[in-house]
């Protein structure tokens, strides 16, 4: 799956709650496959620990730097940061 350069992605570490063993880490695609599971369902599983109905496993994430993380170059995220605010720009104008 090629991985695309996106301001917002977030890197994340799953634990097993009992023994705090390390499940699974990386970006939400990765996690979904180390945990075997869709996406959707990591993000419901995520949703369910951060509202404290899942106690299962503790999930701790973070902004990850794209251009850090060799995911794109600074152009390429650059480029993506003004898509973005171009995109939310337009909804607002959509919505008012």
């Amino acid at each position: 799956m090629e991985k695309r350069c996106h301001p917002t992605k977030r890197y994340y570490t799953v634990y097993r709650a009992k023994d705090d063993e390390i499940l699974a880490f990386g970006d939400k695609e990765t996690c979904a496959d180390m945990l075997g599971i869709s996406q959707k369902s990591f993000y419901s599983i995520v949703a369910a620990v951060r509202a404290g109905r899942n106690k299962k496993y503790e999930i701790y994430s973070e902004p990850l730097d794209p251009v850090a993380a060799g995911i794109c170059t600074e152009e390429e995220y650059e480029a993506a940061l003004r898509e973005q605010w171009v995109e939310r720009e337009e909804r607002k104008r959509y919505e008012t």
